[in-house]
C-alpha cells in the first residue's frame, strides 16, 4: 500500500515539473521596439509590425485605440519578417494606438507589442503652385518626394514640420506622433562647374560578343551638371552606348572617349577584341518539373518546364511527345488534355538524347454536388408557399453550372401553410446527395429570427434567449417567437465574432424586442480555437524569473488534478 501512495505522489510531481517547464515561454519583443507601419485607404486599415525572421502560423493581432478604450483582434499573415493585418475597423486609427501580436495557438507568447502613434499628415507648398493628398499615417512613414510644381529658380530641399525645426529629406523614416503638417523647404540652387572626368576601368581586353559597363567619376562631387557623352573610334571592332555600355563586335582596337557636357573634358580608354571561338558545353541530362499531373478533360492546359543540364550547355534544343496523343497532347511543355485516360509526355534533348517523363491522368468533368439557395424559408399562415429555389452544380473542377427549373425535383412540392411549424424540403439532383432545408410557417403575431453563423467550430457559436428559452446555434436556424419578446443574442468563442442585424455591424450581448422578421450573421476568425473565454492578452513570463507565482499557476492547477486523481486511487485501494 505505501509502494502504490509513494508512485502515485512521485507522478504528480513530475506531472507538475513538466506543466512548470512548459510554461516558461519567452516572447520575441516584449519591450515595445517592434517597427511599425500603419496606411489606409480610408475603408480599410493595414497595420505591419517588422518582427523578423520567426517561425510562426497564424499571427493574431488586436489594436486598441487609448481614447475610445475599445479593442478587437483579428487573423493576419506572416511573410519575410513582416506580420500584416487589415481590416475596416483600422479605416480611421488615430491618436495612441495599442497592440498586441501573439500566436493563435494560445501558448502564452508575445511577437509584439507596445504603442504606436497614428494621425493625419497634410504636406505645405511653402508658396509653391500644386496640391499633394494629406495621408493617414501610423508608426514609421517614408518622407515622400515633393509632388508640388518647384518655384523657378529654386531646388527642394526637404521638409520640415510645421515649418520650423530640422530638414528632413525626402525618404527619411519618420516616426508619426499624431496629425501634423510638413511643410516643403526650398533653396536657392548653386552652379558647381565641372573640374575633370576620369574613366574608372583599365583598358579591357575582350572577345567578340562580350559588354562591360565604363563608369566615370566627374570631379567635383557636387558638380552641378554631370552629363556625358560617349563616342567609339571604330564601331566595326566595339560600339558604345550613352550609359559607357561597349560591346565587341569585331577583331581589333578601338578608343573609347567620354567628354563632359559641361567645360568639354575628356578620358579615353583603349578596348582590345579579339575573336575566341565559343567552348562547346554538351548536355548531361534533362529533368522536369513534375512527374505527375492531373488534368481534366475541359481543355485548360497545364504546363511543363524541362530544364537541361548543365545551365551552360551549349545546345539546348529539345522535343516532346506524347505516349497516347488521343488522350493529351503537348507542344513546347504545354500539356492539352482532350479525353479522359492516361498518357505519358516525354521530353528528349536533342543532344546526347537524354529524356524526361510526366504521368498525365485526364479526367471527365463531372458533377459532384448540388448548392441550393431557397428564395423564402419563412412564410405566413395562409401565405402561398413557392417553393423557389435556385440550384447549382458544383463539377469536380470547380466549375459551376446554373439548373434549370425541372432538372431537379423538390419534395415536398407544396406546404399546407395553414399550419403553423417547420418543415423540412428536401431537393434532389439525378445522381448526386440530396440538400435538405426548413421552412418555417409562423402564425399570426410571431416572429422569425433566422441565424447564421459561418466560421464558429466544435464550440463556437450563437445563443438566443428569450423568456424562459435558450437555444445555441452553430449553422443556420431559424426561431419563431411572440411580437414583442425580448431577445438577448450572446456569441461564445474566445475571439470577438463580427455580427450583423438587417447588414448593420452590432455588439453583443444584443438584446432587442421582436417586431418584425431579423436576419443575423455571426463570422468568427478563421482561427477561431473555440474557447469562450473572453479575450485577455496573454500574460508573457520571463523566463529567468522561477519566483514569479503568477508563472506557475496552470503548473498549481494540473498539480490539484493529479493529487485528486491519487487520493481516489488511494481510496480504491484501501477498499480492495
Amino acid at each position: 500500500m505505501q509502494k502504490n501512495t509513494m508512485i502515485i505522489g512521485i507522478v504528480a510531481i513530475l506531472l507538475a515539473s513538466a506543466v512548470l517547464v512548459a510554461s516558461g515561454a519567452t516572447d520575441v519583443d516584449a519591450e515595445g521596439e517592434t517597427k511599425v507601419v500603419y496606411t489606409t485607404d480610408g475603408s480599410v486599415g493595414t497595420v505591419q509590425f517588422y518582427v523578423g525572421n520567426i517561425e510562426t502560423i497564424d499571427p493574431q493581432v488586436r489594436i486598441q485605440d487609448v481614447d475610445q478604450g475599445e479593442g478587437k483582434t483579428y487573423s493576419a499573415t506572416f511573410a519575410d519578417g513582416i506580420i500584416t493585418v487589415k481590416h475596416p475597423d483600422y479605416a480611421n486609427l488615430d491618436g495612441e494606438i495599442k497592440y498586441w501580436v501573439f500566436p493563435a495557438d494560445g501558448s502564452g507568447v508575445y511577437y509584439a507589442e507596445g504603442t504606436f502613434y497614428a494621425g493625419t499628415i497634410t504636406f505645405d507648398g511653402n508658396g509653391a503652385e500644386g496640391t499633394m493628398d494629406p495621408v493617414t499615417v501610423g508608426g514609421t512613414y517614408i518622407l515622400p518626394a515633393c509632388g508640388f510644381d518647384i518655384p523657378t529658380g529654386k531646388e527642394f530641399v526637404g521638409w520640415q514640420v510645421e515649418g520650423a525645426g530640422d530638414v528632413m529629406i525626402a525618404g527619411t523614416e519618420y516616426i508619426v506622433t499624431g496629425t501634423v503638417t510638413l511643410k516643403a523647404v526650398w533653396n536657392e540652387p548653386v552652379d558647381v562647374p565641372v573640374t575633370s572626368v576620369e574613366i574608372n576601368q583599365q583598358d579591357p581586353e575582350m572577345t567578340i560578343g562580350d559588354s562591360i559597363k565604363l563608369t566615370v567619376t566627374v570631379l567635383p562631387e557636387n558638380a552641378t551638371d554631370k552629363n556625358v557623352v560617349w563616342t567609339t573610334s571604330n564601331d566595326k571592332v566595339a560600339t558604345v552606348d550613352q550609359n559607357g555600355l561597349v560591346t565587341a563586335v569585331g577583331e581589333g582596337t578601338a578608343i573609347i572617349t567620354v567628354t563632359t557636357v559641361s567645360g568639354g573634358f575628356t578620358d579615353t580608354c583603349n578596348v582590345s577584341v579579339e575573336d575566341i571561338p565559343p567552348t562547346v558545353v554538351d548536355v548531361t541530362g534533362v529533368t522536369l518539373d513534375k512527374t505527375e499531373m492531373a488534368l481534366f478533360d475541359d481543355n485548360k492546359t497545364g504546363i511543363l518546364v524541362a530544364t537541361v543540364l548543365p545551365s551552360n550547355a551549349t545546345n539546348k534544343n529539345v522535343t516532346w511527345t506524347s505516349s497516347d496523343p488521343t488522350v493529351a497532347t503537348v507542344q513546347g511543355g504545354v500539356v492539352t488534355p482532350l479525353k479522359a485516360g492516361t498518357t505519358t509526355i516525354m521530353v528528349t534533348t536533342e543532344n546526347g538524347g537524354f529524356t524526361a517523363t510526366c504521368n498525365v491522368t485526364v479526367t471527365a468533368v463531372a458533377p459532384d454536388h448540388i448548392v441550393v439557395e431557397p428564395v423564402d424559408t419563412v412564410y405566413e399562415v395562409g401565405e402561398t408557399y413557392n417553393g423557389d429555389v435556385k440550384v447549382t452544380l458544383v463539377y469536380n473542377n470547380g466549375t459551376l453550372e446554373a439548373v434549370p427549373e425541372g432538372g431537379y425535383t423538390v419534395s415536398p412540392e407544396t406546404i399546407d401553410t395553414s399550419i403553423p411549424g417547420t418543415y423540412d424540403v428536401t431537393v434532389m439532383y439525378p445522381g448526386l446527395e440530396p440538400v435538405t432545408y426548413q421552412v418555417v410557417v409562423k402564425a399570426p403575431g410571431q416572429v422569425a429570427i433566422t441565424v447564421t453563423v459561418v466560421g464558429g467550430g466544435l464550440f463556437g457559436g450563437a445563443v438566443l434567449h428569450w423568456d424562459n428559452n435558450t437555444k445555441a446555434i452553430t449553422s443556420t436556424e431559424t426561431v419563431v417567437v411572440d411580437e414583442g419578446t425580448v431577445v438577448t443574442l450572446n456569441c461564445d468563442g474566445l475571439f470577438t465574432p463580427t455580427v450583423m442585424v438587417d447588414g448593420q455591424l452590432v455588439d453583443t450581448p444584443y438584446v432587442f424586442t421582436a417586431s418584425a422578421d431579423v436576419t443575423v450573421t455571426v463570422m468568427f476568425p478563421a482561427d477561431d480555437d473555440d474557447d469562450d473565454d473572453p479575450f485577455v492578452p496573454p500574460v508573457v513570463v520571463p523566463a529567468d524569473d522561477d519566483d514569479d507565482t503568477t508563472t506557475y499557476v496552470v503548473a498549481i492547477a494540473a498539480a490539484a488534478v493529479v493529487a485528486i486523481l491519487a487520493a481516489l486511487i488511494l481510496m480504491q485501494t484501501r477498499k480492495s
